[in-house]
């Protein structure tokens, strides 16, 4: 789980660092995915809610439906 964990925040790191929208959405949508397996839901939230931020942003109505769904279980 920590690894998992430390190996998430890593990728959204390194997708920080380039221009394209999806990997940088991705790797938001699967850290949240990650630190939902470790329990830690408020987390997931906000990794979620970034990775739908940043889709609805550049206009992908597929992603964004994708990333709400997720932040929508998450919620529950």
């Amino acid at each position: 789980r920590d690894e998992g964990e430390r190996l998430s925040a890593r990728a959204v790191e390194l997708a920080a660092t380039i221009d394209m929208y999806e990997p940088k959405a991705r790797a938001h949508e699967w850290r949240a995915r990650t630190l939902e397996l470790g329990g830690k839901s408020t987390e997931a939230r906000e990794a979620a809610a970034t990775a739908l931020a940043i889709y609805e942003a550049k206009g992908d109505l597929p992603a964004s439906a994708w990333a709400r769904e997720l932040l929508d279980s998450l919620s529950t």
